[in-house]
């Protein structure tokens, strides 16, 4: 390129770059679903000013942008976000060698990020061989907001793989560096994991602590997608305790939320949560009705482990409406799945 040229990208890279980070205040209020459909607009150049930051700027422009962007695609597509924190991190590789740009802390940043979605769409082998590698590096320089992703993610495949303590040591030390008052929507994704830890070994008490902590700080934010999370989990608390009409508007009020936002992992979770809420009531059609229509969700984004626990609820339900072969058919379905993927059994199906 000539150097007319560089300079004319590198504006624009710049322009595109800023746009996502000053989004970041609407991005974490009520006004988040709005600046996520202004950036929607843009996306394209979004993520070529994205790109072509990795290739040419120095390092810090990315990791110090890092967080708003992902915050930006977790409202806008995970899947999209995933390729491109992926090509992000084959890029930053290539520059591998050259003294001015630290490519490792860039590498690490991204896959961390790369590696808290794909742990939640399932793929736990993978967003744990990421954030093992990233860890160390993150570490070393003290990039918080990264290494804070790199823990989460290790402590939920740790606690989808059955070792709770585990799982809860490393959720607790993500806990403690994550920061309430700048990283709302950080802290309180963070409350539904951290707290999901307790639930998982049925301290329902400790767990609606936590809930209602990260709740508190979406509400006081106005982060939408973050408060519509987790009150579904306190949906999930609520069931635990057998205050099912409690869980069944929480779970109602989630998903009026994740659906205005067109978060549909979201909508998912609330209706294979209210498929499980219908069974304890002994309502097996309904339960059914809505596992159904959560299965449909999460197979629609490929979202694994979101699939197998409503394939769980799905045969618990068709148990209740003594359709047998069904039932066996979907937990056939659920072990194979399972087993697949590593995952271990989890209390009440998450």
């Amino acid at each position: 390129d000539s150097d007319a040229d560089h300079r004319t990208h590198n504006t624009h890279a710049r322009h595109y770059l800023s746009r996502v980070t000053e989004e970041r205040s609407r991005l974490e209020s009520a006004a988040q679903a709005d600046a996520r459909d202004a950036l929607r607009e843009d996306v394209d150049n979004i993520r070529s000013a994205i790109l072509w930051t990795v290739d040419h700027n120095e390092h810090m422009a990315i990791v110090d942008a890092l967080e708003s962007i992902y915050i930006f695609f977790l409202a806008h597509s995970w899947h999209e976000g995933i390729e491109l924190f992926k090509e992000m991190a084959e890029r930053a590789a290539v520059r591998t060698g050259n003294a001015d740009y630290d490519d490792e802390l860039v590498i690490a940043a991204v896959q961390a990020t790369q590696a808290y979605i794909i742990a939640w769409l399932g793929d736990l082998d993978e967003a744990l061989r990421l954030a093992q590698a990233a860890i160390p590096v993150l570490e070393a320089h003290d990039a918080t907001s990264q290494l804070m992703l790199a823990l989460t993610t290790v402590g939920v495949v740790e606690v989808l793989q059955g070792k709770h303590e585990d799982g809860q040591k490393t959720l607790e030390r993500a806990y403690t560096i994550t920061d309430r008052d700048s990283q709302p929507t950080m802290y309180a994704l963070l409350c539904t994991i951290y707290g999901w830890s307790f639930y998982e070994l049925g301290e329902f008490e400790r767990a609606e602590e936590v809930f209602a902590d990260g709740y508190r700080v979406a509400n006081e934010a106005g982060t939408t997608l973050a408060r519509a999370y987790t009150m579904s989990k306190l949906g999930l608390t609520a069931d635990a305790v057998g205050d099912f009409q409690k869980a069944i508007d929480l779970h109602h009020e989630g998903r009026e939320a994740f659906v205005k936002l067109g978060d549909p992992a979201g909508e998912a979770y609330t209706l294979s949560r209210l498929s499980w809420t219908y069974w304890r009531l002994g309502e097996y059609e309904k339960a059914r009705e809505f596992a159904l229509e959560a299965l449909d969700g999460f197979e629609m984004i490929n979202h694994r482990w979101g699939t197998l626990a409503t394939l769980g609820r799905l045969g618990f339900a068709e148990i209740g409406l003594e359709e047998l072969d069904g039932a066996e058919a979907h937990f056939r379905r659920l072990v194979a799945g399972a087993t697949e993927v590593k995952m271990g059994v989890m209390h009440s199906y998450g």
